[in-house]
């Protein structure tokens, strides 16, 4: 996956790397499995072979895999035929994260990938279909990924269909001072208000960031922001206006409020609302542009 410019866990695009040269694989074809009891320092490395190191602090797959409900049941690692089980390190290849909200019949990708001497075989699609089978048995209705715009036609090949197309703002925070700390409040504020989603995630993983990470910051006129602290950047992951507040105005006041410099990220923007196209023109630049692909069951 790309890495993000402000070096920060941003929820990241779900896209099988592109395949290399031809390589040798083991003479039979590598073995799916749930991911089971596989430890999350174990995977971690995993995810370091197949995406490279990255700037990201240790334990942060950890938290990712707590953040988003993913469910090891649901989720297949790809290892060499005959791996004994839990399998050792050196036979790992790849994995799909899946996670399931309570009550919700989709389920959500959370990350896929293979090392370089597993792609370019058709294992993605093998991956991506065991898994959707495991889900099919276990009752979801659905499997959401996130595409990057060059990954959109393999998963359109598996069958997967565009249902939203998104886009996470970059900014940065104008505050000369270090802003007064808040509290974590809960996903909807004053919900019999008509408010405007200016950007969004899901509410599951803002309700399992820990509170010593998130923050609610309430904003002149009604508007409210839910962030997370992501190493040096602040995640919006949701920000409303009021209905009749300028949007602009709602992500001006919000910088202000952060300190100066600090990256800040709004995450799953409408990539064809106006709103979005006007915070573009303000000088708001895209770390990261992907579609929401669903997969029927």
């Amino acid at each position: 996956a790309p890495a993000c410019p402000a070096r920060c866990e941003l929820p990241s695009a779900s896209c099988p790397p592109p395949p290399p040269a031809a390589s040798c694989l083991a003479p039979c074809m590598p073995e799916l499995r749930p991911l089971a009891d596989l430890p999350p320092p174990a995977l971690e490395r995993l995810a370091a072979r197949i995406f490279g190191p990255g700037d990201r602090p240790p334990g942060w797959l950890a938290r990712k895999l707590a953040r988003e409900a993913i469910d090891p049941a649901l989720s297949t690692l790809v290892v060499h035929t005959g791996s004994p089980d839990p399998a050792p390190e050196d036979s790992l290849l790849g994995y799909l994260l899946v996670g399931r909200e309570p009550g919700d019949p989709l389920a959500h990708s959370a990350g896929v990938g293979l090392v370089p001497d597993a792609r370019g075989r058709g294992l993605g699609g093998r991956l991506l279909a065991h898994t959707a089978d495991r889900l099919r048995r276990a009752g979801a209705r659905g499997l959401r990924v996130l595409a990057e715009p060059a990954r959109e036609p393999w998963y359109a090949r598996q069958g997967l269909v565009v249902v939203a197309r998104r886009v996470t703002l970059l900014a940065f925070g104008t505050c000369p001072i270090s802003p007064v700390p808040g509290r974590k409040l809960a996903w909807s504020i004053d919900p019999g208000r008509p408010r405007v989603e200016i950007c969004g995630w899901r509410p599951g993983p803002w309700q399992r960031t820990p509170a010593d990470l998130a923050l609610t910051l309430e904003l002149p006129g009604g508007a409210a922001a839910h962030l997370s602290r992501e190493g040096l950047a602040w995640l919006v992951h949701r920000l409303l206006a009021p209905a009749g507040l300028d949007p602009a105005a709602v992500v001006q006041e919000l910088l202000a409020r952060l300190p100066h410099g600090a990256p800040i990220l709004l995450y799953g923007c409408d990539a064809v609302s106006s709103v979005t196209a006007r915070l573009e023109g303000l000088g708001l630049a895209p770390a990261q542009r992907f579609a929401e692909m669903d997969l029927l069951l």
